[in-house]
């Protein structure tokens, strides 16, 4: 399995470390209605090189329910907070790529496979969760 920025990532040991197997909707922050590209960039990207060699930081940042990517997104600091518009789902399956959950287990990393096209796979959400 080919993984966005699979060249990076095998730069990292170990990573990613894990798969959690089975289908799992996954929430994540849009900066832009409608989505855009900018809405799938991982931490690496935005922040290069700083985040050049954690591994987390080649995946992308997504939440096990609305719920709990409301919660994340309320704690962001404010000036971090007003970039988001929206909130988008995906049911990701083992096909899309890996993702696991970190020590925050409402919190998920998913690398997705290279030929998986983000912008299709995920939808907004309204915040009743439809």
């Amino acid at each position: 399995m080919e993984l966005k920025f699979q060249e990076k990532i095998n730069k990292i040991d170990d990573c990613p470390a894990n798969n959690e197997s089975g289908d799992k909707n996954l929430y994540r922050f849009i900066l832009s209605v409608p989505m855009n590209s900018d809405s799938f960039k991982p931490h690496s990207l935005i922040y290069k090189p700083k985040f050049d060699n954690i591994c987390i930081a080649w995946g992308l940042s997504t939440y096990d329910s609305l719920k709990s990517a409301n919660e994340a997104l309320q704690n962001l600091p404010k000036k971090t907070r007003e970039k988001f518009t929206a909130i988008a789902v995906s049911k990701i399956t083992d096909e899309d790529g890996i993702k696991y959950s970190t020590k925050n287990k409402k919190h998920y990393t998913f690398f997705p496979k290279k030929e998986v096209n983000l912008l299709t796979k995920f939808v907004l959400v309204n915040q009743d969760g439809e």
